[in-house]
């Protein structure tokens, strides 16, 4: 009997002694958590300019091992966005346009992805797209126009109808080009056949032709 006693009592000590080491561990992973977050959070300039020189691949990498490192690494990718836009419509006008996005549930595509994806290279860091190109849903492209007249981008008087390349055609209702704050550099406005963005999306002959969407794409 007393040998049973002695085992349950060895038994017991020994849980109770995994449960505070486990409790002291969480406490000291919870702390250095917080510190980490605080540390981070008071050098986020700092991460961005580490984050600049970094490829898609890193950027995937780092966002995957913590929310902070996903919320800058979208916060980047939103503020490279936002460079290329104003500067096709003029900074003062780059939240109309981000509304006008939003309410008409339409998406940023072509070459704007890579400039948005792609790390800065030595002498081309400030490249731009030839054009933005805006795809939108059916019946959206009236909105766009009002926006654009709005903010003086009028449409290009020599632009050529349809104004689409052959495997757009048959997927896009309109397509009209409107002028920019960029000399030679134009913003084309796409209309789908349908309520769906990612109809003419999918006409792209190439994977960077694809689609990019800022807001995150609404299921279609």
């Amino acid at each position: 009997m007393a040998n049973g006693q002695s085992h349950k009592k060895l038994k017991t000590q020994r849980k109770n002694k995994r449960a505070r080491l486990g409790r002291q561990y969480d406490l000291r992973s919870a702390s250095s958590h917080v510190q980490a977050r605080a540390f981070l959070a008071c050098n986020e300039l700092l991460l961005y300019h580490f984050f600049e020189a970094c490829t898609v691949a890193t950027l995937i990498t780092l966002s995957h091992t913590s929310t902070l490192f996903r919320s800058l690494v979208k916060t980047l990718h939103r503020i490279r966005l936002i460079h290329i836009v104003e500067q096709f419509i003029g900074h003062e006008n780059v939240e109309s346009f981000f509304l006008v996005l939003e309410q008409t549930e339409s998406a940023i595509g072509g070459s704007t992805l890579p400039r948005v994806l792609a790390p800065p290279v030595d002498g081309i860091d400030d490249w731009i797209p030839s054009n933005l190109n805006l795809f939108v849903p059916l019946g959206q492209a009236l909105a766009w126009g009002e926006f654009f007249r709005g903010i003086r981008c009028l449409p290009c008087a020599d632009q050529i109808q349809p104004g689409v390349a052959p495997p757009y055609r048959v997927v896009t209702e309109s397509h009209l080009e409107y002028e920019s704050r960029i000399v030679d550099h134009y913003i084309a406005v796409s209309e789908s056949i349908n309520p769906c963005v990612l109809t003419p999306a999918t006409a792209a002959s190439t994977t960077l032709g694809f689609l990019l969407c800022f807001p995150l794409m609404r299921e279609c």
